[in-house]
């Protein structure tokens, strides 16, 4: 199986990617542009099987949050199972990350 993980903090996306390397094949993105920029080009495939997304993005000088990648995403592979991880405790993240069809937050 495949992930894609999108997560600005270097920290936090090695100790993810080490928790599911077993597991996964994971591909890594510090930012939702560089992230955006490989979905669109085609160069994703095969397609990944799950996609975990930072909602907050900021750290590696992206623009772009989490909430506009999940949205990429569903655009074109509604059925793509998406995880949506924040350190942030903001109810209405969660309520528009299941709005725009994470599958966890």
């Amino acid at each position: 199986p495949i992930m894609v993980l999108v997560e600005d903090s270097p920290i936090w996306r090695e100790l993810i990617s080490d928790t599911f390397k077993k597991e996964f094949q994971v591909k890594t993105f510090p930012t939702g542009e560089e992230f955006v920029q490989y979905w669109q080009e085609g160069r994703v495939s095969p397609l990944p099987d799950v996609a975990v997304l930072d909602f907050e993005l900021h750290e590696a000088g992206g623009q772009m949050v989490g909430l506009d990648v999940l949205k990429t995403i569903k655009k074109t592979h509604p059925e793509l199972p998406v995880v949506m991880n924040s350190g942030q405790r903001n109810p209405q993240n969660v309520v528009d990350t299941f709005h725009y069809g994470a599958f966890d937050y």
